[in-house]
């Protein structure tokens, strides 16, 4: 099992880790918002009033282009007590014609800005929000397909751990994010126990933590049922992720809220809570 770096801690931080999209479109969007420091300050501050202290960060090309803007949010970051993830997402990356792809992306905003940022600067984790059951080919595919579709998403992981390390940067954690229901047969055709218990021994080999998507659970109990298994084989690695989808999921954002406290009461400082996103908590509230 790989011991994971512990979370940074600060007088103005909690426990919560937040979604964090570049969004050029949306005013809550971290390409609108990084260079201009009152909204930076705005930001930060809010993220402290909503008890973060991890940052999954997406800045599309700012790493690459403007770096110094990106330098300048981290350190802020840091100087405030948050961890600061660089976030990259895309599910076709799971398919060999495309990891390419990722590789040129963690390059270009990764490793091409490590190059240059100061300590306090640099980002303290690689982020890998990947998801094969968003694909087309996921969707009417046979149990044993999707178990076919869960390898080639487990290869990219161990590819992107390999390719860090090779870089020089053995030592950044990467985290992961998956569904609650990949551990279950009804889902996926795992052959027996002994099968979905190597995947997942092999992905947090490759990956350090992972946060469980628990986004269309609405009560307590059934995320604690759905991330029960996972948290007794993985002490340490294991977040919840919480979508803020009202009304579909939420009938308001109190309800989401009410459950986070539920779960960080019952887990104590041993698990988080992730928030699925920033743009979202901020249009909620309009």
């Amino acid at each position: 099992m790989v011991e994971t770096r512990p979370v940074r801690t600060g007088p103005e931080v909690g426990p919560r880790g937040l979604w964090f999209w570049s969004t050029s479109s949306s005013p809550y969007g971290a390409y609108n918002i990084l260079g201009d420091d009152a909204l930076e300050a705005e930001t930060l501050a809010g993220f402290a009033d909503w008890d973060i202290g991890t940052v999954y960060g997406s800045y599309s090309d700012l790493p690459r282009d403007e770096a110094e803007v990106v330098a300048h949010w981290n350190r802020q970051l840091h100087g405030a007590g948050f961890e600061s993830q660089l976030l990259l997402s895309d599910n076709d990356w799971i398919f060999a014609t495309t990891r390419d792809d990722m590789l040129d992306q963690i390059d270009d905003r990764l490793l091409g800005f490590h190059d240059v940022a100061l300590g306090s600067e640099r980002f303290d984790a690689l982020h890998l929000d990947i998801e094969p059951h968003g694909l087309s080919e996921w969707s009417g595919a046979s149990s044993s397909d999707k178990r076919e579709l869960l390898e080639l998403y487990l290869e990219t992981i161990e590819e992107a751990r390999d390719y860090l390390d090779t870089a020089g940067e053995a030592a950044l954690p990467i985290e992961v994010d998956l569904p609650v229901w990949f551990d279950s047969a009804s889902s996926i055709d795992w052959d027996g126990d002994a099968d979905r218990d190597d995947w997942f021994d092999r992905l947090l080999t490759a990956a350090d933590s992972m946060s469980m998507m628990a986004y269309e659970r609405d009560s307590a109990s059934s995320i604690e049922d759905g991330v029960d298994w996972e948290l007794g084989r993985y002490p340490g690695q294991v977040r919840v992720g919480l979508d803020i989808d009202i009304p579909d999921t939420w009938s308001a954002l109190e309800d989401m809220l009410d459950v986070s406290e539920d779960l960080e009461a019952t887990w104590g400082e041993s698990i988080g809570v992730d928030v699925h996103s920033w743009r979202d908590l901020q249009e909620s509230l309009e």
